[in-house]
């Protein structure tokens, strides 16, 4: 029988020859969460935090808490923010993670080890957990999607398995996979970057690990403090972004139906008083009337773009 001696020569051997992550958040105006996200990750080996010109403290908290605070003059979106950070990471591994996102204790050692099992893997994810509920299990992108509706599988695996799509609220990426197609497209200022990563990494060959024994905690849509103005702006980018993902890669797309839709459902949610509601389905309505165009256009840069970079449901 082995010591404890030997036990621990051998896992002190095992942790060495793990590769490092370095892990990247990305801020807006995100005080209320960034500091639970950070304690939940003492002691990695290497923390980024790209703050988007927030208002709050967010980009404080996270410089006192020892992370190194790489502070953008405007709000780049999500995606351009992340690369930035990727550029100054040292990490053989990416860990993309929402501020809103916590790791509970080990999980970073299970993500290491994942790697371990599978390193010729482009990325992995964990099981999300919102709250006590597990998040719902995405089996494909948006891309692979046929006509604008994505299959949402009933049951998640329950072992290491290839998947289509893994969230980009905890996603961890191989550092060669992840610069050979270039990053996240800084074309996308916020929603469905995720979705478009992961099918160009898959496109250049590369296999995505879902490792559902990895749990992570995710306070969907709390990136970001909630206001009016933040409410229209993540939803002008949702819908903008859908169009631009649809167009990029071809895909069937009705934007006179969606102006119709988001119409109808901003107009009613006014009569009923519902500002926040209103305020989402107006900004979505703005998008698709700016796109009604057949032809390809970048997403703006712009005006609605300054206001907000949180992940919140487009409901």
């Amino acid at each position: 029988m082995a010591s404890f001696t030997e036990n621990s020569d051998e896992a002190r051997k095992q942790a060495a020859r793990m590769t490092d992550i370095s892990i990247i958040i990305v801020t807006y105006n995100s005080a209320a969460v960034i500091a639970g996200c950070l304690s939940a990750i003492k002691g990695a080996s290497e923390v980024i935090v790209v703050d988007n010109a927030s208002s709050d403290d967010s980009a404080h908290i996270a410089e006192r808490m020892g992370a190194r605070v790489i502070l953008n003059p405007e709000n780049l979106g999500f995606g351009p923010a992340c690369n930035i950070g990727a550029r100054a990471a040292r990490g053989d591994y990416l860990l993309f993670l929402n501020p809103d996102a916590t790791l509970p204790p080990g999980a970073l050692h299970a993500l290491k080890a994942v790697t371990t099992r599978h390193p010729d893997a482009a990325a992995f994810g964990p099981r999300l957990m919102e709250g006590d509920k597990p998040a719902v299990f995405q089996c494909e992108t948006f891309i692979d999607a046929q006509k604008d509706r994505m299959a949402l599988a009933h049951t998640a695996p329950t072992g290491d398995c290839c998947v289509r799509f893994l969230s980009g609220a905890a996603l961890l990426c191989n550092r060669r996979s992840f610069d050979h197609v270039g990053g996240f497209d800084e074309n996308i200022f916020l929603y469905y970057e995720d979705d478009d990563l992961c099918y160009r990494l898959r496109q250049n060959g590369g296999q995505l690990i879902y490792a559902p024994e990895v749990v992570v905690g995710h306070q969907k849509g709390k990136s970001s403090a909630r206001q009016l103005r933040g409410e229209f702006a993540r939803h002008y980018h949702l819908a903008e972004s859908r169009i631009y993902v649809s167009r990029k890669y071809g895909l069937e797309i009705n934007a006179s139906g969606y102006v119709w839709r988001a119409g109808v459902r901003a107009m009613r949610a006014l009569f009923t008083l519902n500002t926040h509601k209103a305020a989402r389905h107006f900004g979505m309505l703005i998008a698709y009337t700016k796109n009604r165009s057949s032809e390809p256009r970048k997403p703006t840069r712009k005006g609605p773009s300054r206001l907000g970079t949180a992940r919140v449901d487009a409901s």
